[in-house]
């Protein structure tokens, strides 16, 4: 799986909306939260799915859920994602339709099929 250590403006500005936070001040901290959550993500089995997909929408809410539990708890020692069980659910969801690479077993499912090129 890849490892992703950026975000895209877009991407950080919907982190924020999620979160309820204005202003530039912690962003660098969310950012590292919702790096955070994505790393969390593909341990569990889960990539990131193509940008505008279904699966993606889905995603990026088990990603920034995971990102304000780590930003409400980090003066608590931090937080255990596995205890919040709506997101467990969204990751097995993903995990399920999650593609193999093989046609056969990939039918029907949404994501990317190739392009990256994010046009």
């Amino acid at each position: 799986m890849e490892t992703y250590e950026r975000l895209y403006p877009e991407e950080l500005a919907a982190a924020k909306a999620y979160m309820r936070l204005e202003g530039s001040e912690e962003d660098a901290l969310v950012m590292g939260m919702v790096l955070a959550a994505r790393a969390y993500l593909a341990g569990a089995g889960v990539a990131l799915p193509a940008a505008g997909s279904g699966r993606r929408a889905l995603y990026d809410r088990a990603c920034h859920s995971l990102a304000l539990t780590y930003y409400e708890r980090r003066g608590a020692g931090g937080a255990a994602p596995e205890d919040d069980g709506a997101v467990q659910r969204i990751i097995e969801q993903l995990k399920r339709t999650e593609e193999t690479g093989d046609p056969n077993t990939d039918a029907g499912k949404e994501g990317d099929h190739g392009d990256n090129s994010g046009s």
